[in-house]
């Protein structure tokens, strides 16, 4: 990152200094993201013509000045801004008496693409959610992968394919069916852009992690309309839809008791649907994630597809023989779908001990 886009991180996340005492560490983030790609869209002229900086400075209310902004932005950035939580936040901060001091912090940042182009503006992004997971303590089975981990996956998925890939005309369509921050989609996105255009799609159950994944796609100047919300797993977004290279971090041990008849009733469907190699214990759906993906594998005569996902090892190992984990396993190697996996040592992860492993 350059200095100055580091600067720039350091100036936003300076605005914590007037949350402190209001606001627990873990909650920074949840004022400065949205206020940043806020004051990014005003910069750039995107809510309607309407400038949040000069209704306050002419003494507007604030969240008056909010509520106007919200409701004259397009319907998609103002989804994006109540997916970010921005107007529960600026009732909190109003409360608290800050809300003009933190406009009054944000106005005085120049976010326009003449100051700061779209390049600098996600690197800008990037580092504030990741000092945003440095500061939050992850719920069970959700860990923010460090950007050097995930760098590593897209290289490791798309070198293969360079060279085909530079001789290719037609966008590479890239996957997350888990895509929480979207660090994952931005790395096969750097990796894979260089060499084609990318179009880029996800999916996430949680409101704020799609609508983050969605600002994230945005501040990096790329379309976030291919970013949806929703549990994948009971209600797949992109249906009939085939990628090019796929990439998730299913939350590790997270039961699928809440949509299990939807699962089973496609399971019943055999090949025909997403889960006909097996079910796997419901206290873990991390396999059902891995079948969900190589259902959208392109045919190898449209060109194939690749994949890999990150689990701790226990979907490898866990299951005795005849097991619904077991089959699954014996299902994906029969099928010639593995090529290999890869052991990463302990404490990658933010916030857990957990050991890492690739599979692809």
């Amino acid at each position: 990152m350059r200095d100055s886009s580091q600067d720039l991180v350091n100036l936003i996340w300076s605005a914590a200094d007037l949350l402190r005492g209001e606001f627990r560490a873990s909650e920074y983030s949840s004022v400065l993201l949205p206020f940043a790609v806020l004051r990014r869209l005003e910069c750039r002229n995107l809510l309607g013509g309407r400038s949040l900086v000069f209704q306050v400075h002419a003494r507007t209310d604030p969240l008056d000045a909010l509520r106007v902004m919200h409701d004259s932005a397009p319907a998609e950035l103002a989804d994006l801004l109540a997916g970010l939580d921005l107007h529960a936040i600026a009732s909190r901060l109003a409360e608290a008496g800050l809300l003009t001091l933190v406009i009054a912090r944000f106005a005085a940042l120049d976010l326009s693409e003449q100051a700061v182009s779209d390049a600098e503006m996600g690197s800008v992004f990037d580092s504030l959610v990741r000092r945003s997971a440095e500061t939050t303590a992850g719920f069970a089975g959700e860990h923010f992968t460090p950007p050097d981990v995930i760098a590593l996956l897209a290289m490791m998925i798309v070198a293969p394919d360079a060279a085909r890939l530079a001789r290719r005309t037609a966008p590479i369509r890239v996957y997350d069916p888990v895509c929480g921050a979207g660090g994952s989609l931005m790395a096969l996105w750097a990796a894979a852009g260089q060499l084609s255009p990318v179009e880029l799609f996800g999916q996430d159950l949680n409101y704020a992690s799609s609508a983050l994944t969605s600002a994230t796609l945005l501040m990096h100047g790329l379309d976030p309309g291919g970013i949806a919300l929703g549990d994948t797993l009971s209600n797949d977004a992109h249906p009939e839809a085939t990628f090019d290279y796929m990439v998730a971090a299913p939350p590790f041990g997270v039961e699928w008791k809440k949509v299990a008849g939807e699962v089973k009733k496609e399971a019943a469907l055999g090949d025909a649907g997403r889960f006909g190699a097996g079910l796997p214990r419901i206290t873990d759906s991390s396999l059902l994630f891995l079948q969900h993906m190589l259902a959208k594998m392109r045919p190898p005569e449209d060109g194939g597809s690749r994949l890999a996902v990150h689990f701790n090892s226990s979907p490898l190992f866990t299951g005795a023989a005849g097991s619904g984990e077991s089959e699954i396993r014996r299902w994906i190697l029969e099928n010639d779908l593995l090529e290999t996996v890869v052991a990463l040592p302990e404490r990658l992860l933010y916030n857990t001990r957990i050991p890492l492993t690739f599979g692809f």
